[in-house]
């Protein structure tokens, strides 16, 4: 299994968290930036990281089906 086949779904899960931070920062100090609060940036962020992580377990399937013939 080769790490460059991960890249995609880490750089999301990555991209999830930094947004999720900024959602708790956003939330935490009662910033609105237009239609970007605090929860919605939280959920674009969960939704981001959970895209990830089914991706990821999607690969993972592939490698172990194809490699279990």
């Amino acid at each position: 299994m080769k790490f460059k086949s991960f890249i995609l779904p880490l750089v999301l899960f990555l991209c999830g968290l930094i947004v999720r931070i900024i959602g708790a920062l956003f939330k935490i100090l009662h910033w609105e930036l237009g239609p970007f609060n605090g929860g919605l940036l939280i959920t674009i962020a969960s939704l981001l990281q959970i895209i990830a992580l089914v991706f990821a377990i999607v690969i993972l399937l592939r490698f172990y089906f194809r490699n279990r013939e």
